[in-house]
């Protein structure tokens, strides 16, 4: 179908959320290319669709107003008086025009048709993305995390930390680096951490999650699951809950298309009028 090749061909891929996520075989970004992809093949398709519609109405009514510049354009017999050539002239006009109506409400049924069933195809494909990403657990690692340590509390001992991602400015602000070694053990633990922080060798996961938040107007929030501190060994450090805290919402709304036929008008030839100054006025209205 037209439509449909039309669309395919103009896709093109915008990045709503850019998370540095570590090297997976499936990982956020593959994800989120893909459901824009899809959200573009909606655009494109609303678009393939006007101009479509448009083309085939502008041809339908192009070859009507031909017609009836022709009709128009007929002289009378001469067996006929004014009123008898306006009669059969206006008629002519009037089948035409009504001809007309007929073929463009067809070709808007089968447009919309082919339209219809391609935007339903691709809600199809986003549930079933949506299903795939809501069930998964996504991490941020490495490099691509930035960890910041406030000066520690002494009274309830632990570092205020502040967690976020280098490109994406993903920021998670209320974690705590707990100091729980027994009293024997706490200055040992303490400079082995504060060590850490002043060389900066604390390195850090996030793990989220994606849910959608308003799937009629395209908003997903980033969910965290959980975040873990490691050393300069790897080893872990602490890890805290993210109490499903959201902490990014994206919101890529735009307006809903709505396709609709529109008035269409062809006018009867001007030399008509010209030559039959008797022939009664042809009024004729347009119904959606």
């Amino acid at each position: 179908m037209k439509i449909v090749k039309q669309f395919i061909m103009g896709l093109m891929v915008m990045a709503l959320v850019s998370f540095a996520f570590a090297q997976q075989k499936e990982n956020l970004d593959d994800y989120l290319d893909e459901l824009n992809s899809l959200i573009q093949e909606e655009y494109s398709l609303d678009a393939s669709y006007r101009k479509e519609y448009d083309e085939a109405i502008a041809t339908l009514q192009a070859e009507a107003q031909e017609k009836i510049n022709e009709v128009s354009e007929q002289e009378a017999f001469p067996w006929e008086n004014s009123y008898e050539y306006s009669q059969r002239i206006n008629k002519q006009i009037l089948e035409i025009q009504e001809q007309l109506k007929s073929d463009m409400d067809e070709k808007n049924k089968e447009l919309v048709s082919e339209y219809k069933s391609a935007k339903n195809a691709i809600a199809e494909k986003k549930t079933t993305l949506w299903n795939e990403i809501e069930q998964k657990k996504f991490h941020c690692t490495d490099d691509k995390v930035e960890v910041l340590c406030g000066a520690f509390d002494t009274h309830q001992k632990y570092w205020p930390i502040v967690v976020k991602t280098n490109e994406s400015q993903l920021v998670y602000r209320s974690g705590e680096l707990k100091l729980e070694p027994n009293m024997d053990e706490i200055e040992t633990e303490f400079y082995k951490i504060q060590d850490l922080i002043d060389n900066d060798q604390i390195a850090a996961e996030i793990n989220v999650r994606v849910q959608q938040k308003n799937p009629t107007a395209n908003t997903y929030e980033i969910v965290l699951v959980d975040i873990t501190l490691y050393d300069s060994d790897n080893e872990v450090l602490y890890t805290f809950p993210g109490y499903s805290q959201v902490i990014q919402t994206v919101d890529y709304m735009k307006d809903a298309y709505d396709p609709t036929t529109e008035p269409v008008e062809v006018s009867r030839s001007a030399k008509s009028n010209e030559s039959n100054s008797e022939a009664e006025p042809l009024e004729v209205s347009e119904e959606e």
